[in-house]
């Protein structure tokens, strides 16, 4: 079985990026760090076609795993990727990180929306959350290792489920 990890947005770029990953990984953002990205496969959303790109990329993959941040702009087109993947019924998980309290109402409003929507088309879900960041980072670390450290937990989760089994 080929899997493939794709991290959608800021936050998924940087996933893709903080991880060492045995897995191939493509990067879905409309930022332009998407040139500087790890990641092997990488789509700008801002591409018209990115719709047959991302058929394309995926097709030689049976199975896909999802890592998007919310509450962002490139969340709002985490329902169209999943749509779009879904057709060939690979995907296996989405795994969401939930933005900070303290970035708003309208981003958490943004993430809770997005959830409730992924949970009304029985796509398998996974919910981090920035918030609880404070149980496992230590006070003296600064905010890039912090968020490094988070991407290794959320990717420790990911071999657990679906890596080590195989």
């Amino acid at each position: 079985m080929r899997k493939i990890i794709i991290g959608l947005g800021g936050f998924g770029r940087n996933f893709i990026d903080d991880i060492k990953s045995s897995i191939d990984t493509l990067v879905i953002t409309d930022m332009d760090s998407i040139k500087n990205s790890k990641a092997k496969y990488k789509i700008n959303l801002n591409k018209d076609s990115f719709e047959n790109i991302i058929e394309d990329t995926i097709k030689n993959y049976d199975q896909i795993i999802i890592v998007s941040g919310l509450g962002g702009k490139s969340s709002t087109k985490l329902l169209q990727i999943v749509k779009i993947l879904e057709k060939n019924k690979k995907v296996l998980e989405v795994i969401v990180n939930k933005p900070f309290s303290w970035e708003g109402e309208e981003r958490t409003r943004l993430s809770e929306s997005i959830i409730d929507k992924l949970v009304d088309q029985f796509i398998t879900i996974k919910i981090f959350d920035n918030n609880n960041m404070k149980n496992y980072i230590d006070k003296d670390i600064g905010t890039n290792e912090a968020f490094k450290i988070h991407s290794n937990v959320i990717y420790e989760y990911i071999v657990q489920k679906y890596i080590s089994e195989n």
